[in-house]
């Protein structure tokens, strides 16, 4: 994490930067999902202003 933190320093919080190699680590199971699960997983999480299409 060290090595990809250095060049992105500026430009990424450390908890983004580690959910994004987590989902690059477990590419396996990240396969599974479909854009439209996560979408409506997180539109049943709480309301928002502007509905999802």
């Amino acid at each position: 994490m060290k090595l990809c933190k250095t060049r992105l320093r500026s430009k990424m919080e450390d908890e983004f930067l580690r959910n994004c190699l987590l989902i690059y680590i477990e590419k396996e199971i990240a396969m599974r999902f479909t854009t439209d699960e996560l979408i409506d997983d997180f539109d049943a999480i709480q309301t928002r202003r502007v509905a999802f299409q």
